[in-house]
């Protein structure tokens, strides 16, 4: 009989997967991102940071910092959670201030500190999977297996 040889062969295949019920899956996945920070030489000994860092998609860790503003946390997963979770497992701090009506930017990581004056700066920039990125830290999107890096630019204007 061929059917209990199919069945045999399909019940690995399908013990793998998450059945949908109506609440939700079973179980969530774990996906990944790559977080870096380039400190541009700004700072004593290593100048660049770099993590793996494993999160939960359906997790919002950034969400409680949105209570009380005029935007609220997307229903995503965004590049804010991400910086939570990295934050927590790297022990590096980093500080944000939030902009009504943008969300939150970084202002520093570990203590090295976005600045500027009347005609030059220093800020953090943005890449994703090595282009500028053009969406802030609370609305971006995480993805599984993204690569999302911090450089301190230096920028001179008029």
């Amino acid at each position: 009989m061929r059917f209990p040889a199919m069945a045999v062969l399909l019940v690995p295949l399908v013990a793998g997967c998450a059945l949908e019920q109506p609440d939700g899956p079973v179980a969530t996945a774990t996906w990944h991102a790559s977080v870096g920070v380039d400190f541009n030489g700004t700072r004593d000994g290593t100048d660049n940071l770099h993590a793996t860092v494993p999160f939960d998609p359906a997790a919002r860790p950034a969400a409680e910092a949105y209570v009380g503003r005029d935007i609220t946390h997307p229903d995503d997963y965004t590049l804010h959670d991400l910086m939570v979770d990295w934050s927590a497992k790297t022990d590096i701090p980093f500080t944000t201030t939030y902009y009504d009506g943008l969300g939150y930017s970084i202002d520093a990581f570990d203590g090295i500190a976005s600045a500027s004056n009347a005609t030059e700066g220093w800020f953090w920039q943005l890449s994703v999977d090595g282009e500028t990125a053009f969406e802030g830290m609370s609305t971006l999107v995480v993805r599984d297996g993204g690569a999302y890096k911090w450089t301190y630019t230096h920028a001179v204007w008029g």
